[in-house]
């Protein structure tokens, strides 16, 4: 029963690669990013609760 879990881990540590390296590009694009497909950028790969922080920390960097 240990396969399944170290798959699942896997695909978690697969997926927070993926959303990392997208709110890098739309963070290092934001000037070229309209807000909605920057929305849709962080969203790829994330969860509602991960999408949800990941927004508040671009948002925060944005303004900065």
């Amino acid at each position: 029963m240990k396969e399944p879990a170290r798959y699942a881990e896997i695909a978690r540590q697969m997926r927070t690669k993926l959303r990392d390296r997208v709110f890098e590009y739309a963070l290092a694009n934001r000037h070229r990013l309209k807000w909605k497909r920057a929305a849709y950028a962080l969203a790829y790969g994330a969860s509602v609760y991960d999408v949800g922080r990941d927004f508040m920390i671009y948002r925060e960097h944005s303004q900065a």
